[in-house]
């Protein structure tokens, strides 16, 4: 049977079903795939002596710096039509911005719904609704946000009506939000808010400053990604996670059990989420994920952090292995790892420095 499906079907297939085929086949496939279609990258393994007759394992795949979607379009279908994702940029500013071709979109919408029935809405079934709101801006404003594209998706997917955007070109409307908040505390219905950390950081900064509380219905949740960078000001004192938990609890009547943290990349099709505080990112079936020693390339030794290395099969039409400089622990226990920030002198990156996450909207 799999000899009659193209490699993108029996990715597709894969990431649906994890008894469909191997990570380890595919991946191999996926390799021989990129080497041959995507040029720079080609160029890239050829550097380093390696191709797909010399790989036997998918550890062993070249695996490029982040840094590369910057200076390369990295794609198996440099003429085909696409979606492209850019980076927020970092620090130094947003002339010089990673650009993730997406060739296929399906896989990225593929990697994004099971991944998120799975995480952010376990408990809807085939035809549930939640009213979902967005601390971003809508999509006309970021069209090539992959944050804000898979919100998007999640809300077609999943949002009740009432669902949208509280996010503007010029910042978060913390008004709108409030008022959003304290309908649903008055009706009784759960609503799931969805945004950057630091967009959550400055709305509880204005909810402080007003002493504004809410009692959000049982079976709400957040889900928050980017982290503490960006934030400064008022929102430094959520930089740290338990601060940020309690600030959930306090605020919004939201425990640890229902604030669910978002890792992704601009670079990556597939996402990661964790739940609290301590259980770490849970792995997708289709990604595997090593922390590497940067003077071995080789793992990290157990319990020792290393900088993480993603491979996503989702990434079938541009790169699959992608080296980051973020810092991180593996734990093979449960496939899952730990998050513990950016390698010292790496760039503050992400979606977090987005400015329309960093300021409030005035009427």
């Amino acid at each position: 049977m799999a000899g009659s499906l193209s490699l993108t079907e029996r990715v597709l297939r894969f990431i649906a079903d994890p008894a469909a085929d191997r990570f380890d086949a595919l991946a191999l496939e996926v390799f021989a795939h990129q080497y041959a279609q995507n040029l720079p990258y080609r160029q890239f393994c050829d550097r380093r002596g390696v191709t797909p007759e010399r790989v036997r394992e998918w550890r062993r795949i070249p695996a490029v710096p982040a840094s590369a979607f910057k200076v390369a379009d990295l794609t198996c279908r440099p003429k085909q039509p696409s979606t492209y994702f850019l980076t927020s940029g970092t620090t130094q500013g947003t002339d010089r911005r990673g650009r993730h071709i997406v060739a296929n979109v399906a896989l990225y919408h593929a990697a994004i719904l099971p991944n998120a029935q799975a995480h952010l809405f376990p408990d809807l079934g085939p035809d549930g609704r939640i009213t979902i709101l967005s601390l971003t801006p809508p999509p006309p404003h970021r069209p090539h946000s992959s944050l804000i594209h898979m919100i998007d998706r999640l809300i077609s997917r999943w949002g009740a009506p009432g669902s949208g955007y509280v996010g503007t070109a010029a910042g978060l409307d913390a008004d709108a939000l409030a008022a959003a908040l304290r309908r649903a505390e008055e009706d009784g219905k759960p609503i799931a808010l969805l945004g950057t950390t630091a967009a959550v950081a400055l709305f509880f900064a204005y909810c402080d400053e007003r002493g504004l509380t809410f009692a959000l219905p049982a079976s709400s949740r957040i889900m928050d990604t980017g982290g503490a960078k960006g934030l400064g000001g008022d929102t430094t004192r959520y930089a740290d996670r338990p601060a940020f938990l309690e600030a959930c609890r306090r605020i919004l009547n939201l425990y640890p059990r229902a604030v669910i943290n978002e890792y992704g990349m601009t670079e990556l099709c597939s996402q990661f989420y964790a739940a609290g505080s301590a259980s770490g990112f849970s792995i997708p079936h289709w990604v595997r994920v090593q922390a590497i020693d940067p003077r071995t390339d080789d793992d990290a030794p157990a319990g020792e952090p290393g900088l993480l290395r993603h491979y996503d099969l989702a990434n079938l039409e541009s790169v699959m292995a992608i080296q980051t400089d973020d810092l991180g622990l593996r734990r093979t226990a449960g496939g899952r790892f730990h998050l513990l920030g950016r390698a010292s002198g790496a760039e503050a990156r992400g979606c977090s420095l987005d400015p329309a996450a960093l300021s409030l909207s005035t009427p």
